[in-house]
């Protein structure tokens, strides 16, 4: 019987529950079940490898090689359809090169590739990618240094089917590559450029007679007026993210392509000459349904207003984003967007700083979009007053909350958490409050899947809330857990699901703990910790190294036996203030694991 009979053989409602195993341990155990189970589970555990150092790359790229065995399963190669090796190595090395240019050509099916910071990517490499995978509808690219601006531009156009590339931070992103590929690929959808300060308007115009839905032109080259108002002129766009710079930005995103008045008749048009001269222009924007805007100091509340009572006239603008870069005099903004945007869904505010009457306006803004179900105050001046707005009117809607540097109490956060019983998300951070909102989770946090706090501690009580209360968390990061008794650490394995860890401040704990974290924790794929100056001197090296003893199994074997855990490096440094045996203290690097395999933790412990 074949592997396909046998897959046959599983009902596709459990297929389809395969497919929602985040976890790749569960899939592998799904493996071990039986033979059907098997052929079921095998083509989902193969369709994103996930590839994180050297060792693995080469045993992936072996196991690719078509099979000589005519009995067996259908080559590895044909299962897989994401690609990633983003963070493979940050160095130049010719033998991971050649691995590259052999890996690519064996991926007939390959229709996402990720390969942002991939240092041995070159114009060769980029070329044979686009040969042997011409039906690629997914390119992310970030630095890449190793690529050249023509090389870009004689690979990347050639992938006819593509429909989202990410080039941003790219050096070799010029206008030229731009206009290659708005003429080449047709079937562009989305498009993110950030960091890419080559390219200009000068060819971001021509977004207007392409059929792009999303766009993100942060940090990028000159724009004049009239060129973001050919952009904004794209009928098909339906998300933007983008700097404005002035006034006359706002308009454009709204007015049709035509030349500015003169400068002296400026001041002179009143608010309705204004709305007849862009009316005409609303029809065509009617599809922006996300709109993230950084607001410079030159930009006007009365523009603003009257850009958000243009595109939310439509009710099709259900995300928006405003970073706003001077202190509001008014509350011009936020009524603004109570009267126009009734149809939001998500909203994110940003360096809004005004006085107290901002919290009734957050209470208006909530009453009229009624459908709001995300929300993320950051580095704004709304108070308690503005939390208890959020509980009374969408506290039993809202599914995901962010708080960021706002002048909030232990009293306003714990109310959130208490009364908010639909939060699956939340966000506290550089905010003066304790442990305290914690403590509130026991009796409320079971639907809680992702949680960020920060406080200088938290203690026994808040600890136990944490891991006895939101059983469901897949992600965790905390400040420190230096105050945690250790007898009671091993509370977090009530955290079955938890795949991401971060915790910056381990205090006492020894290097035991990475083995204790392993164990307590099942489905745990990232772990990202400071090293304390009291662990040994190796440990950093080593585990930056990529070496593993000879008695590791491959990456195949990882895959198939042991829960897929590999480690990478951030790069991220921590000054440590003090002395260190009569020396200044060294940088403390946060040590990212993206785990390992359990027998690469006991072999790293039983070294002694």
């Amino acid at each position: 019987m074949t592997s396909t009979s046998h897959a046959l053989e599983i009902p596709l409602i459990l297929t389809n529950i395969f497919t929602y195993l985040s976890c790749q341990s569960h899939l592998l155990s799904c493996t071990l079940v039986s033979r059907n189970f098997f052929s079921a589970a095998i083509p989902i555990l193969w369709r994103r490898p996930r590839i994180y150092k050297p060792r693995f790359f080469s045993a992936f790229t072996s196991a690719l090689q078509p099979s000589t065995n005519a009995h067996t399963l259908r080559s590895y190669r044909t299962y897989v359809h994401e690609l990633d090796v983003a963070y493979l190595i940050r160095q130049r090395r010719s033998d991971q090169h050649a691995l590259l240019v052999t890996c690519l050509p064996l991926l007939p099916n390959l229709a996402s590739v990720d390969l942002r910071d991939c240092s041995i990517l070159t114009d060769d490499a980029l070329a044979i990618l686009a040969e042997a995978c011409p039906h690629l509808k997914t390119l992310w690219l970030n630095i890449n240094t190793a690529i050249t601006t023509q090389g870009a531009i004689d690979s990347i156009p050639r992938f006819a089917k593509l429909r989202t590339l990410h080039v941003d931070g790219a050096p070799w992103c010029t206008d030229e590559f731009i206009e290659c590929i708005f003429g080449s690929c047709r079937l562009l959808r989305a498009l993110n450029i950030t960091g890419c300060r080559r390219v200009t308007g000068d060819s971001l115009r021509l977004v207007r007679s392409t059929q792009l839905r999303s766009l993100v032109l942060r940090q990028v080259g000159c724009m004049t007026r009239e060129q973001v108002a050919e952009i904004m002129a794209c009928r098909t766009l339906e998300e933007v993210e983008l700097v404005v710079e002035g006034d006359w930005d706002l308009w454009a995103l709204i007015e049709d392509p035509s030349p500015p008045p003169e400068s002296d008749a400026i001041s002179e048009l009143s608010d309705s000459s204004l709305r007849v001269r862009t009316i005409s222009a609303v029809s065509s924007r009617r599809t922006l349904r996300k709109l993230s805007l950084n607001l410079a100091k030159g930009a006007r509340e009365s523009s603003l207003v009257a850009l958000l009572d243009r595109l939310g006239s439509s009710d099709a603008l259900v995300d928006l984003n405003l970073h706003l870069w001077r202190p509001s005099e008014t509350t011009a903004t936020l009524d603004g967007i109570a009267s126009h945007c009734h149809a939001l869904r998500r909203l994110r505010l940003e360096r809004w700083d005004g006085d107290c009457t901002g919290n009734e306006a957050l209470r208006r803004i909530l009453e009229s979009c009624s459908k709001i179900e995300v929300l993320h105050l950051c580095e704004s001046s709304f108070t308690d007053g503005g939390l208890e707005a959020v509980v009374e009117v969408c506290g039993g809607r809202l599914r995901e909350l962010t708080i960021e540097d706002v002048l909030v109490t232990d009293a306003g956060v714990a109310r959130v958490v208490r009364e908010c019983t639909g939060l699956r998300a939340l966000v506290v951070k550089y905010c003066q409050v304790t442990d305290a909102p914690l403590r509130e989770l026991k009796a409320c946090g079971s639907g809680m899947k992702r949680l960020s706090f920060e406080c200088e501690s938290v203690g026994e009580e808040a600890w136990r809330s944490v891991c006895e209360g939101c059983p469901q968390l897949e992600f965790l990061e905390l400040w420190t857990i230096a105050e945690v008794p250790k007898e009671h650490l091993h509370l977090i394995a009530h955290l079955r699901h938890l795949e991401t860890l971060i915790c910056y401040g381990l205090g006492a704990l020894p290097e035991a703990i990475l083995l204790l974290l392993a164990r307590w924790l099942p489905s745990l794929r990232d772990l990202i910790v400071q090293k304390s100056t009291r662990w040994d001197e190796w440990l950093g090296p080593w585990l930056n190294s990529g070496e593993v003893q000879r008695h590791q199994p491959t990456m195949l074997s990882i895959g198939l036996q042991y829960q897929e855990w590999v480690r990478r490096e951030e790069g991220i440094h921590v000054e440590f203030e003090g002395n260190i045996a009569g020396g200044v203290g060294p940088y403390v690097r946060e040590e990212v694991i993206r785990g390992m395999p359990l027998c690469t933790v006991l072999s790293m412990y039983s070294r002694s």
